[in-house]
């Protein structure tokens, strides 16, 4: 095993790597481009599989709920609807989904279980930093999968970052990322 890392700073625009084998045995070899970023900075990439994230927090009335978009209003308490808007241009199978739950916020239900929600059966599991979506079989078509959160804290967060990637044919895949969230006291 043989392992190489390069500073920043030794690397530039036009930096290559070539790799030879001087030798008779075969080799097998990989190469590793890891850098660190802010997830709101990271730039959305698509197939023919797409995914958008929506925040919105549900105001209560008496003539019933409604979605307001309008975060900035939120405090510690109040219930937030995550929504992903999924679009695919062919039937896939086995798609997983990784949400980033919004940071400052906790989720109602904390329990797994298969759903159906939005014309799909998936199975939800909720883990510390988010949820995930597995789905068995995802049809041409666009969907809707929400869910609640509620508020816990107070402050500027990121909105967290969902993926979306099919396991046998990881070319298709997607993330997206809705930018910073605000929880003010009113």
């Amino acid at each position: 095993f043989v392992q190489f890392a390069f500073n920043q700073k030794d690397l530039n625009i036009d930096s290559k790597l070539e790799i030879k084998n001087r030798g008779k045995n075969i080799l097998f070899g990989g190469l590793y481009h890891g850098y660190f970023k802010q997830v709101n900075d990271t730039s959305r990439f698509g197939s023919s599989l797409k995914i958008r994230k929506e925040i919105f927090r549900i105001e209560r009335s008496a003539r019933g709920d409604s979605l307001v978009s309008h975060l900035s209003e939120s405090r510690p308490g109040d219930l937030l609807m995550v929504r992903l808007l999924i679009e695919n241009d062919r039937d896939l199978g086995f798609i997983s989904i990784d949400d980033q739950r919004p940071a400052g916020t906790e989720p109602l239900k904390q329990l797994s279980e298969y759903e159906y929600n939005g014309g799909l059966w998936y199975y939800l599991v909720n883990v510390d930093t988010g949820t995930r979506f597995f789905i068995g079989n995802l049809p041409k078509g666009r969907f809707v999968l929400e869910y609640p959160v509620r508020v816990s804290h107070l402050g500027t967060f990121s909105g967290g970052r969902v993926n979306i990637q099919c396991s046998f044919a990881p070319e298709f895949g997607a993330n997206h990322s809705p930018g910073k969230v605000n929880f003010e006291s009113k």
